[in-house]
């Protein structure tokens, strides 16, 4: 992974902040490390993925860190186990992009979205803004919107109009 790759993983590991980082499908040893780098103590980094090898590969390169968790599940069944959760951050590999529509209801608002180098085109989702890089370890970037709430407004009532609790005896 370039360096610059490895910064930006790094950066946006460590806007997490006592939030969830997951990987869909096995990410580079490198991609890994990065996050792991950016994380603070209250963050947890969860990749997951059907290939029993490619995640043994992973487990043995990385360091043991109890901020890292690594699940060899199907995504489609991985994402039913999870459907509670929101994540901060969330990264796309290949094997990630068939349940990218799933995924991204997990996001955070304010949560970030990456697609690695060779996923598809982010796909149009009016809750989030996209840019795509094209170059390096990094295909595109999303962060889901933060919508305001509707604004309920109150009714003004005129203070002068208004019974006090003892003006109209007990009440």
């Amino acid at each position: 992974m370039y360096e610059n790759s490895a910064a930006l993983l790094r950066v946006l590991a460590a806007t997490l902040a006592g939030r969830s980082a997951i990987a869909l499908g096995p990410i580079p040893t490198d991609h890994v490390v990065a996050l792991l780098a950016g994380l603070d103590i209250t963050s947890r980094l969860i990749v997951s993925s059907g290939s029993d090898s490619q995640m043994r590969v992973l487990g043995s390169d990385v360091p043991e860190d109890l901020r890292l968790s690594l699940h060899v599940q199907s995504l489609d069944e991985f994402l039913d186990d999870i459907a509670a959760h929101q994540f901060g951050l969330t990264i796309v590999t290949d094997e990630g992009m068939p349940v990218l529509e799933r995924a991204l209801e997990m996001v955070d608002v304010g949560g970030i979205v990456v697609g690695l180098s060779g996923v598809g085109s982010f796909p149009f989702d009016s809750r989030f803004e996209s840019v795509t890089i094209g170059r390096e370890a990094i295909s595109w970037l999303a962060t889901r919107r933060q919508h305001a709430r509707p604004v309920r407004r109150r009714r003004r009532v005129n203070a002068s109009h208004s019974a006090s609790p003892t003006s109209n005896g007990d009440r």
